[in-house]
């Protein structure tokens, strides 16, 4: 009994411990950027609302061995702009479960302001907080929207802007905040209204805790049948202004890209988003240039990814070293090099030289040998005669010798039997 007792206890303190464990460990988050606003009745009515999930009050100042700055950067921007640093601000601090917001300086309509600032966000732009200084800082946590082509967004950016008193809105799981790392799964825009700094709210103890409804958008389907048709990596001309891309629509109908993207597969990524109301005809080309797309293709390897705006890419083509002058062209038994470039039009792929014949001398197959004659045995004398004419040509020289011999040897026999004749006669007539 006494056994029971003691691992009863230790269940119970190992329950307890694992317990700790796993809500430490669901505490251990970084601040998220959970709402945006670039807009409201005036173009200056913009916000950032950035909250604290862990269980313990975030410094600005002092947050994993350095401080957190705010950044922007614009559609096409390389470099970062500061909307604020907290590096001289010991003070400044997000709640436990709590909310931070800044706000342009001209908002004047707007409350609970933790921050006022003179920079201003807009479209095609995004925003991330980084750990240090400017550019090299480490991000924690960053959103990009629209159509652009800078490095702040996490797996890929929110594909609209949103519209005046409109916000950018991080989705809720059960009254968390969702981060899979991918602005377009985590975020949505939301209708007009006033940012809320009240913590995220749990029902008491003795009121009834509802199962939490999650709304679930039908699945939207997207087109197939969309394809990368052609690829000029390396120009005659400047690779900056001569480069391009061709998609194609395999399908009898109209599709509309809007959302779509590309994006090279080799070194420096870029990816670029298809402006809305983009579309491509039944059966039509979309040609892509360089500048457009800011996507520089290599020249010794490089490859492309065409991606639906759900994340899936739906089509790719990679390729090894570029001909100068030669676009990458898809064919009925795969891909292959042009000199003919087709932008907009069916690919044409110049018929290759034959190849030349060596010129061989003809063996003469050996012919089957004649079979011999087959010597039919005379049934008469008449038929001597055919039967000689029948014997083959062509004997050895062994025979001609053996009866040669044979020959001699039977002259010599004779003669010595006539003489041996007219010797016994004569000798009769003598006595």
């Amino acid at each position: 009994m006494r056994n029971l007792s003691r691992v009863a206890v230790i269940l119970f303190f190992f329950g307890w411990w694992a317990n700790c464990s796993l809500s430490f460990s669901a505490q251990a988050a970084n601040p998220l950027i959970v709402e945006v606003q670039i807009a409201g009745e005036k173009s200056s009515d913009d916000f950032i609302k950035i909250y604290n999930p862990t269980g313990s009050d975030v410094y600005l100042n002092n947050y994993q061995g350095s401080y957190l700055r705010l950044v922007k950067r614009t559609k096409t921007g390389t470099k970062d702009y500061t909307i604020k640093s907290w590096s001289r601000d010991s003070e400044a601090k997000i709640p436990a479960k709590g909310f931070y917001l800044l706000a342009n300086k001209d908002y004047q309509s707007l409350s609970n302001v933790n921050t006022l600032t003179s920079q201003t966000i807009a479209s095609n732009n995004g925003i991330a907080l980084r750990l240090g200084p400017e550019n090299t800082g480490t991000i924690v946590d960053a959103v990009g929207w629209g159509d652009f082509n800078n490095i702040l967004f996490e797996g890929s950016p929110f594909p609209e802007n949103p519209s005046p008193n409109q916000k950018l809105e991080r989705k809720q799981i059960s009254e968390v905040y969702q981060d899979m790392n991918n602005n377009s799964q985590d975020f949505y825009l939301n209708p007009p209204s006033e940012p809320s700094l009240a913590k995220i709210q749990t029902p008491s103890p003795e009121e009834p805790q509802p199962e939490p409804k999650l709304e679930t958008p039908n699945p939207i389907i997207y087109s197939s049948g969309i394809v990368i048709n052609e690829i000029l990596p390396s120009p005659v001309g400047p690779d900056e202004t001569e480069e391009w891309s061709e998609i194609f629509n395999q399908n009898n109908f109209e599709v509309d890209l809007s959302r779509w993207q590309i994006s090279d597969t080799v070194g420096k990524i870029t990816t670029y988003s298809f402006s809305m109301g983009t579309k491509i005809l039944p059966q039509g080309f979309l040609v892509l240039s360089r500048p457009t797309t800011k996507i520089t293709l290599n020249n010794d390897q490089d490859g492309l990814n065409l991606i639906q705006p759900n994340g899936k890419i739906i089509d790719s083509a990679s390729y090894e070293k570029a001909p100068r002058g030669e676009s990458y062209n898809r064919t009925d038994s795969g891909w292959a090099w042009s000199t003919t470039l087709t932008p907009g039009s069916a690919n044409i792929i110049p018929s290759s030289p034959a190849t030349p014949q060596l010129k061989t001398e003809e063996k003469e197959e050996p012919k089957p040998e004649a079979e011999s004659p087959k010597i039919k045995e005379p049934k008469n004398k008449e038929e001597v005669a055919a039967v000689g004419e029948q014997i083959p040509k062509e004997t050895s020289f062994l025979p001609f010798l053996i009866a040669l011999v044979i020959g001699i040897f039977s002259g010599i026999i004779i003669l010595i039997l006539k003489r041996k004749t007219k010797d016994f006669d004569f000798s009769k007539k003598l006595e």
